[in-house]
């Protein structure tokens, strides 16, 4: 007896995939929750009972942090993801990398104050006082606003007092 056999050889099919997550996600391959960057294989069974083979090749993108340090002088205000800030403190913003993921500024503001400085000073009628480049003769209140070391304003208020002169005829 003769048995004729026809044969047919199914292919197998090999699928190639490329997925692309941020630092903190996870990616699902067919059941499985994937957080690291790698490549992987999975078989599943066509329609036919043949193999399929997917190959998987993960790329993790880094989520950056970048912390900054700005100063700024009481009465000024510095300008970070669109907002005035005017108050020292810790302010976050978060844009998107080229990759589609998180990158944080966290800035550190600080604040530094104007400095007030409070002098008083007597004269005699008919001296002089000179204060801020000024010569002075007159009793008041005087200001000057100088830049401290940081660069911020140092004020200085001067209250004058001039005094009189007595003068008294004594008779003999």
């Amino acid at each position: 007896s003769t048995v004729n056999l026809t044969l047919n050889i199914l292919p197998l099919i090999q699928d190639t995939l490329t997925a692309d997550i941020c630092e903190g996600e996870t990616y699902d391959f067919n059941g499985t929750s994937l957080t690291t960057g790698g490549t992987y294989t999975d078989s599943l069974l066509t329609t036919a009972g043949c193999d399929s083979i997917i190959i998987l090749t993960l790329t993790v993108n880094p989520v950056y942090t970048t912390p900054l340090t700005a100063s700024i002088c009481e009465g000024q205000s510095y300008l970070f993801g669109g907002d005035t800030l005017t108050v020292a403190g810790t302010y976050t913003d978060t844009l998107p990398t080229i990759a589609g993921c998180d990158s944080i500024l966290v800035l550190t503001l600080n604040v530094d104050p104007a400095i007030m400085e409070n002098i008083t000073a007597e004269i005699c009628d008919g001296e002089e006082y000179v204060f801020g480049g000024d010569t002075l003769t007159i009793s008041g209140t005087y200001m000057d606003t100088l830049t401290a070391i940081g660069g911020c304003d140092s004020i200085v208020t001067l209250n004058l007092t001039v005094n009189p002169i007595y003068e008294e005829t004594l008779s003999a």
